[in-house]
């Protein structure tokens, strides 16, 4: 009789291994498919921010270059505006400050009798 609960405890803690090696296995199944969720979301993120940042340097590139034909329009424009302060120099000069002038015989001062010829 001693034989026979032997043999029952014996397959009653092989039962036991058998149903805790199951569950172990279960868990480690569960971790392996979470692992590999874990993969292919950061391969996900990962493929997201790789042409996020694709974009940011086509964007950048952009901007500079209008940056850089926005600062050769202002210097244009500078350049126009220091050929008008010239200009606008010239014409509001006093006639009499003109003396060698190759326009001094057409010039005629505004307000001036005599020089309008």
């Amino acid at each position: 009789m001693i034989l026979l609960w032997a043999f029952v405890l014996i397959w009653i803690v092989l039962a036991i291994l058998v149903v805790v090696i199951m569950r172990k296995l279960g868990h480690s199944k569960k971790v392996v498919l979470a692992s590999r969720t874990s993969v292919v979301r950061a391969e996900a993120l990962a493929e997201a921010a790789e042409q996020s940042a694709d974009r940011i340097t086509g964007v950048a590139e952009t901007a500079l270059e209008q940056t850089g034909k926005a600062l050769n329009v202002a210097q244009e424009i500078n350049k126009v505006s220091g050929q008008m302060d010239e200009l606008l120099g010239y014409v509001t000069t006093d006639a009499a400050k003109l003396d060698n002038g190759k326009h001094k015989k057409n010039l005629r001062v505004v307000g001036d009798e005599e020089g309008a010829a």
